[in-house]
């Protein structure tokens, strides 16, 4: 009974999977509810899950007008449950920094890119689950252009770190086919406020 219970969740998994792929792909190019003010990171879709409360129910036509989208080709409706705002503040350093750091003391100006480098994850609470997201560390600049800051003039050996003070939205979505619960998914927008500091090596 178990090893039939592991194929068939397996199975549900893959096909869950398929039909996900063109019927999601809209969520990504959606367009984006961020502060204008904060610097948009982009929207990124959660992979589709089974939200237990639902299995097994039907989609009520007494949804509030503009909460349901209309079927697709796939005999999908988007249904929007909620919206989640979550805050959290990333430090990262660009990539290029001396092995042991910039010598304080004499004004150095420093230029870094806050796009590019590798990718940083990090993890935020949302609707009580645990979501992993990512932050571009950024990386130093030849040319000048980019942001721009002073090395510390106290002694020592700093290196450069961005603050990046997220404000993640979340939007949940389940999704019915032929008004039968099939799975949710969430849709994180992401944008941020930048700042720096430099720590001491």
């Amino acid at each position: 009974m178990k090893r039939l219970s592991k194929h068939l969740s397996l199975f549900l998994s893959l096909v869950i999977g398929i039909m996900c792929i063109v019927s999601l792909s809209g969520f990504a190019t959606a367009e984006s509810s961020m502060d204008e003010a904060l610097i948009h990171d982009g929207v990124t879709v959660s992979e589709p899950f089974i939200d237990p409360d639902l299995v097994g129910t039907t989609l009520e036509e007494t949804q509030q007008p503009g909460e349901i989208t209309p079927f697709n080709a796939y005999g999908e409706r988007h249904v929007y449950a909620g919206t989640y705002t979550t805050y959290k503040t990333v430090y990262v350093q660009p990539l290029g920094q001396p092995k042991y750091g910039f010598k304080g003391g004499d004004g150095t100006e420093i230029t870094f890119f806050q796009y590019g480098g590798n990718s940083h994850k990090f993890t935020v609470t949302i609707d009580y689950k645990t979501v992993t997201l990512t932050a571009e560390t950024g990386k130093m600049s030849g040319s000048g252009i980019g942001y721009t800051t002073t090395v510390p003039y106290k002694s020592g050996y700093y290196k450069f770190e961005f603050i990046k003070e997220y404000k993640i939205i979340t939007k949940k979505y389940d999704i019915y086919k032929y008004n039968e619960y099939l799975y949710s998914v969430y849709v994180h927008d992401a944008g941020y406020a930048l700042s720096h500091r430099w720590v001491r090596v």
